[in-house]
């Protein structure tokens, strides 16, 4: 079993790589974005802080261990 996998919630800083992620999402799905790649990550950013107490952003990350490796 890994347990070398991460679930929590974003904090603010990580919201624009989240936006990114959310863009290229939409696009490989083949739909057609409304708007520009940039209006979108900023506007994503300002909702998703903006409405912390109804939605919350979760993220993950995976850190392998190497033997020899201390964290």
């Amino acid at each position: 079993m890994d347990n070398n996998i991460t679930i929590r919630p974003a904090v603010s800083d990580e919201l624009g790589v989240v936006a990114q992620l959310r863009w290229q999402w939409v696009l490989e799905g083949q739909d057609v974005p409304v708007t520009g790649r940039e209006e979108f990550l900023q506007h994503f950013v300002t909702w998703a802080r903006e409405n912390t107490s109804s939605h919350r952003c979760m993220v993950s990350s995976y850190s392998p261990m190497w033997p020899g490796r201390y964290v």
